[in-house]
């Protein structure tokens, strides 16, 4: 047998004067199933704090979703009114001119008078051009001038003796629009090809 070594440095550590004793339950000495380990106050604190702002931010959530869609519910109400105003505003311009050309089939069909109706007629284009322009609307530009294929359509392709009239529109069959920058409308034309 051994005999057992006193180590020098054993009589140096000093004798603890408290023991910890841990009088938390064992699964095995717990009656029911279902386990939870337990922690340390402080991380319990911790982890209910935690939880705490888990709540906090997905109640913060769905009340930021429930803002955004009440925010998109009223800028699409606000932009279907101001599509209805627009178009309240387009008719009530149309109207005089629609009243003038009622007037004018009228005053033709009185007088059974070709001139009458025709005056009348070129009055109530005038009338009307003056409204679409007044909206923004401008005809394109496309006779003797370079075909382009963005403002343009060509209907047919039309051969040409002049070298100088090549690519170039030679009729307009159809005329385009635009509102500001935008293309309402290509013309339809005929493009000149030399051969």
């Amino acid at each position: 047998m051994k005999e057992k070594q006193d180590h020098p440095d054993d009589e140096k550590q000093p004798q603890s004067k408290f023991a910890i004793i841990d009088r938390r339950h064992k699964p095995e000495e717990t009656a029911d199933a279902q386990y939870q380990p337990r922690y340390p106050s402080l991380v319990e604190q911790l982890q209910q704090r935690l939880s705490a702002k888990d709540q906090l931010l997905e109640e913060f959530k769905q009340k930021l979703t429930q803002e955004n869609e009440a925010y998109k519910k009223r800028l699409e109400r606000e932009m279907q009114n101001r599509l209805e105003n627009e178009k309240l505003q387009l008719v009530s311009r149309l109207l005089p001119v629609l009243d003038n050309f009622n007037r004018a089939l009228d005053s033709a069909a009185a007088r059974h008078s070709y001139d009458v109706l025709l005056q009348g007629l070129k009055q109530i284009q005038a009338q009307f051009w003056t409204q679409l322009q007044a909206a923004g609307v401008s005809r394109l530009e496309t006779k003797g001038k370079p075909f382009d294929p963005h403002t343009q359509e060509a209907v047919t392709v039309v051969i040409v003796k002049d070298k100088k009239q090549d690519q170039l529109v030679t009729e307009e069959l159809e005329t385009g629009y635009i509102l500001k920058d935008k293309l309402i409308r290509p013309a339809k034309v005929k493009v000149g090809q030399f051969k």
